[in-house]
């Protein structure tokens, strides 16, 4: 499981780690309302993004979407984007890493044979940006 900020890295990290003979990867987007538009961002004549977005996701309202998700076709690789909807209360933060668990559970039990990535939360302009640091720090933990 790799985790960073940068979305340009998460590209190249699938192309690298991508075993698909398909000359177009094919990335499944899971994410909160910051994927709304990701489609037309990062998409290529190479790279295909299927970005599936639920506004206001956490790391659990996330899990019950990809859990009661279609899969109508595998993808080369999945990335989630999710956790800055989790800041609002930080004295939750061991209970959002447990369930940020879940999710990346969940997530490599649906996708067994597919590299899975999970953005680390961006920083923000607002009072819950000094929890960002170690908002990421704890997620990364989750990930190992």
């Amino acid at each position: 499981m790799k985790i960073t900020q940068n979305l340009f890295l998460f590209i190249f990290l699938i192309f690298s780690t991508s075993r698909s003979p398909n000359p177009l990867l094919r990335v499944r987007v899971y994410g909160d309302s910051l994927t709304k538009h990701l489609h037309r961002d990062i998409w290529s004549d190479r790279f295909a993004a299927d970005v599936r977005t639920l506004r206001g996701a956490t790391f659990s309202r996330l899990h019950y979407f990809i859990k009661e998700d279609v899969m109508d076709n595998e993808p080369d690789a999945v990335l989630l984007l999710v956790g800055t909807n989790n800041l609002a209360n930080e004295s939750l933060i061991v209970k959002d890493m447990k369930d940020c668990s879940t999710l990346l559970k969940l997530v490599n039990e649906s996708f067994p044979s597919i590299p899975v990535y999970m953005c680390a939360v961006l920083p923000r302009l607002d009072s819950f940006n000094y929890l960002v640091k170690y908002f990421n720090t704890q997620m990364a933990k989750c990930t190992m």
